[in-house]
């Protein structure tokens, strides 16, 4: 079984690196979803149902914790029944 990892951070550099190092030390097993900032991140959650999210929750346009937790739980929640296992970093 094949797990998707959603990672969402506005700052190109800081996402690749991310992104790069999920990639190394979890290998195959996973899919490593980049967002560019929390639009793109809502979009990629509910097309590709990932089961881990790790977000920037001080990412411009939006605060993670009021436009991307409360709905991605809600929605795992309720139209999934499955859980959904949420990372939220502030980077600086």
């Amino acid at each position: 079984m094949k797990y998707k990892l959603l990672v969402a951070e506005d700052i190109p550099e800081e996402r690749t690196a991310l992104c790069n190092t999920l990639q190394k030390h979890l290998g195959t097993q996973f899919t490593i979803l980049p967002a560019q900032d929390g639009i793109e991140a809502l979009h990629l959650y509910h097309q590709e149902n990932p089961g881990i999210v790790i977000l920037n929750i001080e990412m411009p346009g939006c605060t993670g914790l009021e436009e991307i937790t409360l709905p991605l739980m809600m929605q795992a929640e309720e139209e999934m029944g499955s859980e959904v296992r949420l990372l939220q970093v502030a980077m600086k």
